[in-house]
């Protein structure tokens, strides 16, 4: 449940700093205290999570990349090499 709420004033704050305040500098500030009370309440325990980041190539996130990105190019480029494609 504490996720959840810490999530929401995340969500709300990103909108407040990215949308009505952009470039306030508040961010920062922001960010320090609601992570400091997200541990405070142990929602966030950064050194159970510190070693969980994957490796890239783990990532489907960067692979479905690649499936998008590498059509558009050769759709791109196809054309300027003389090679036309349907």
């Amino acid at each position: 449940m504490l996720q959840l709420v810490f999530s929401i004033i995340a969500l709300i704050a990103a909108a407040v700093f990215g949308v009505f305040l952009p470039g306030t500098s508040f961010e920062a500030q922001a960010i320090a205290i609601v992570t400091g009370l997200a541990g405070a309440f142990g929602v966030v325990n950064w050194r159970t999570k510190f070693n969980a980041a994957k490796e890239w190539f783990q990532s489907k996130t960067v692979f479905g990349a690649l499936i998008v990105a590498i059509p558009v190019l050769i759709l791109t480029i196809a054309p300027m090499v003389g090679i036309l494609i349907p």
